[in-house]
Parts: structure tokens; sequence; C-alpha cells
């Protein structure tokens, strides 16, 4: 009785020790053209060897989602007030409007839905990027 017992241990442990390799998988073509990936012991002449990289599996646990970001104050320092279309004026728009997209484009709380595979982001996050970029594009 402690022979088998001795040899159940040493099997299960043998068993969760070795890692599972998959180093002898082949690729094959049926007759149909089909492509198959076999064992290469089943596998006939025509097979290829494939490497096979390993996975990276991620547990629901690991999943990270991105933070909301917090906005910026945006620099109301008086500058650009004048009503004139001076090159200086129109570069302070640029510069407030290219900080303006950069903010539009941080994730913020709300942005993201839920999916089958995670999460993806919705459309008043993409609303919000169009306009900050069509404002950038019109100040060029």
């Amino acid at each position: 009785m402690r022979r088998i017992n001795l040899a159940v241990i040493l099997l299960v442990s043998l068993l969760t020790i070795s890692p599972l390799n998959a180093d002898d998988v082949c690729r094959e073509k049926d007759s149909h053209g089909n492509v198959q990936f076999i064992d290469c012991a089943a596998a006939g002449k025509g097979a290829k060897p494939v490497e096979i990289k390993d996975a990276n599996v991620v547990s629901p646990a690991e999943f990270i989602v991105d933070e909301p970001a917090t906005p910026k104050a945006a620099n109301n320092s008086g500058q650009g007030n004048s009503k004139g279309n001076s090159a200086g004026n129109k570069r302070t728009q640029l510069e407030q409007a290219n900080r303006e997209l950069e903010e539009a484009k941080q994730v913020r709380e709300g942005d993201r839905q839920k999916t089958k595979s995670g999460s993806r982001l919705n459309e008043s996050y993409h609303q919000r990027v169009r306009q900050a970029e069509e404002k950038v594009k019109s100040l060029q």
C-alpha cells in the first residue's frame, strides 16, 4: 500500500512540476488544402515543424482598467484677450487648443464600456477627441 501511495505521489508531482511542451507540433495540409496542426509523430511526410511561442495569459484579476484622468486647470493668464488677429494671439490659441486636445485624449471615468473580451472606448470619448482635433485643425 505504501508503494502505491509513493508511486501516485511521485507521478502527480512529476506531472505538475514538468512544463507542458508543444515542441512536437507540425503544420500539414490535407487533400482539400485545409491546414491542420498535429503531433509530429502522427504527421505525414509533407508536414513542417512549427515553433510555438509562449502564450501571454492574463487572468481577470490582473486585467487593468485605465485610471481616470484628472482634468488639468486651463491656463487663463489673460494673454491673447485682444480681438486682433496677430500672429502671437493665433499661436497662443493654437497652443491652448493643442493642450485641450491632449486633455481630451485622456481616458476619464465613464469613457469605457464593457465588452465580452474586456472593454473599449465609447462614442462620447471619440466625439470629444474629434471636436478637439477639429479645433486644432481650424487654428492651423
